[in-house]
């Protein structure tokens, strides 16, 4: 879960990319009263948000417009100089930012993707030492993607329509940083907060158990949400030939900042220097501490936003200055391009939770069997991944965590959870190496299908693997396949997307005759992955406890064969001859 920023990254870096070409100059505006007040009501430049971790800015232009500003002397003038910052805003001629400043920009993301790889590695451990039954420990994962189901495409809004001095982007990126640093200080430090609350006279440790729950809450939910006003941040501020490199060095933050945190957690620290700081946990909290601070200052200061002026105070503020000289043909251009780009404003609506809901109702088919395979592949991967830890404690090195403190079965439960965190570093690693590696060579030679069949075949059959070894050795390289099939579900969906929606009878099948967005479709998929997590957390405690730890790996199998057999029978794809976009019928 921790890198499943990554290939939301990757597809947003693909979408953005595809829609460089719509950044424009502001519109210009005639001395004459009315014509203002028709270019006011044509040209409203709008910047769109698109919910739960993809990222699409637009300023919607009129065509004469924009080949009127891109001649070489542009006669959009202004005499007032303190409104320059204003043009600025409207403008795609944005600064260009120093390798440094992009790294700045995303730097944050590192700090909480060592967070959220800590949490991953700890919190099941912590839950069993604390004595929560087997039965019901998974449900602590159960809040936040509720939450992050309903709130992330309100988020999107709400940083759209920010007004703070400080930007859009920033406050949002600030408060969910906090969120995120207070979950993970909650995990952390629960045993002896819950100590400090009157644990110490209690056979069950409620305080610290409760303070785990709401620190996964808070953690997942801002590590999940704070993805998207990162990348808003970086689209915003950065011209369009700085944005592929700002999203590929967000990516390898993130990747980075995941592999770090689980080298601190399959690290001893109890018999090295840093011992003075106290246990185990509190040593991790400090090392995450500094990190965080660091990294959070570092993007909250590598660069300033524009504050947001809604569209009326804009226009008020551009027929105050004098603004001349606009060729002859410009009024009559803007209204031949007005019908063409009411088009375009119906499809590219910021995502609402109203529009999420209705959009459901009436989905294309390929749609549906692409969120049907995409959550077959998110289930693989949460049933095996958040508990593997666990797993490789009790089930390979035949730890008890629940075994008194100074117990040899209590040691070799903690020896197997450092080892099973070295593990995760394998498959953080390897969802880095796959994306490059899918993005630049696979994708080129092989069809979506067959990319799609053979990593959640890959990730099967590592599966049935590890359930037959006892060799830690060998564990550890099978575990990479656990980042193949991370990067297939949170990559190939964006890429099938993307070429759907190239198809005006795909776009047409909408909600109330309107056009079918690609933010929409995209947040339908993210709703996928925190479907999946309620699913995984509700189920899988009663499986383990009735049925030992290996069924993690049965069940991880057994979803990814389902996904093979759907792939090769019911998923529609873009390179097939005989599919029909034009089809909604059910399946």
């Amino acid at each position: 879960m921790a890198d499943s920023q990554l290939g939301k990254r990757s597809a947003s870096a693909m979408i953005s990319s595809s829609l460089k070409s719509n950044y424009r100059s502001a519109t210009a505006f005639e001395k004459t009263p009315s014509f203002r007040s028709n270019l006011s009501a044509n040209y409203k430049f709008q910047k769109r948000y698109v919910g739960s971790n993809l990222i699409i800015n637009r300023s919607l232009r009129s065509k004469s417009a924009i080949n009127f500003l891109k001649r070489p002397q542009s006669r959009l003038t202004s005499k007032n100089s303190d409104n320059s910052q204003l043009f600025n805003d409207f403008s795609d001629d944005k600064p260009k930012r120093s390798f440094f400043t992009l790294t700045r920009i995303g730097m944050v993301y590192f700090g909480i993707e060592v967070l959220f790889s800590l949490e991953i590695a700890l919190t099941v451990p912590i839950l069993l030492k604390l004595k929560v039954p087997e039965e019901v420990y998974s449900f602590v994962y159960f809040l936040s993607p509720l939450i992050g189901f309903i709130f992330q495409p309100v988020l999107g809004v709400m940083s759209d329509r920010c007004q703070s001095k400080w930007g859009r982007r920033r406050p949002f990126i600030l408060v969910l940083s906090i969120f995120a640093f207070l979950g993970a200080s909650f995990i952390l430090n629960a045993y002896l907060i819950g100590q400090w609350l009157g644990d110490k006279n209690s056979q069950i440790p409620k305080f610290a158990i409760f303070l785990v729950g709401l620190g996964v809450t808070f953690l997942d939910f801002s590590a999940d949400s704070s993805d998207s006003p990162l990348r808003a941040l970086l689209l915003d501020v950065c011209n369009t030939e700085d944005q592929d490199t700002g999203l590929n060095i967000h990516a390898f933050l993130g990747g980075t900042g995941g592999a770090i945190g689980y080298i601190l957690a399959g690290i001893d620290w109890t018999n090295t220097f840093f011992s003075f700081l106290g246990d185990e946990m509190q040593i991790l909290f400090v090392f995450a501490a500094v990190i965080f601070i660091s990294t959070l200052i570092a993007t909250l200061t590598s660069v300033k936003e524009i504050p947001l002026v809604l569209e009326e105070e804009k226009i008020a503020l551009l027929t105050k200055n004098d603004i001349t000289n606009l060729p002859d043909d410009f009024e009559e251009n803007c209204d031949a391009d007005e019908t063409e780009e009411s088009e375009d404003n119906d499809e590219d609506k910021p995502v609402t939770l109203k529009m999420l809901y209705q959009s459901v109702l009436k989905m294309p088919k390929e749609l549906i069997r692409l969120l049907v395979c995409n959550l077959l592949g998110w289930l693989a991967f949460f049933s095996t991944s958040l508990f593997f830890t666990d797993f490789i404690g009790q089930a390979i090195y035949h730890g008890d965590a629940s075994a008194p403190l100074n117990s040899t079965e209590f040691g070799l439960y903690n020896e197997g959870v450092k080892m099973g965190c070295w593990c995760l570093l394998t498959y953080s690693l390897m969802s880095a190496i796959s994306a490059v590696i899918l993005e630049k060579f696979l994708m080129e030679k092989f069809s979506t299908r067959t990319l799609y069949f053979f990593s959640y075949l890959i990730y099967a059959v590592c599966c049935i693997g590890i359930y037959y070894q006892t060799n830690v050795y060998i564990i550890m390289p099978l575990c990479s396949s656990i980042g193949i099939v991370l990067t297939a579900v949170s990559t190939l969906p964006y890429q099938m997307l993307s070429e759907f929606h190239k198809d005006k009878k795909y776009r047409n099948q909408s909600a109330a005759g309107t056009k079918r967005g690609l933010g929409i479709d995209c947040s339908l998929l993210s709703s996928i992955y925190f479907l999946a997590q309620t699913i995984v957390s509700a189920i899988m405690s009663v499986i383990t406890a009735n049925f030992g730890n290996y069924s993690i790996l049965i069940i991880g199998a057994l979803f990814s064969l389902l996904g093979c057999f759907w792939i090769a029978l019911f998923v529609i794809f873009p390179e097939d001859p005989t599919k029909s976009l034009s089809e909604t019928e059910n399946f």
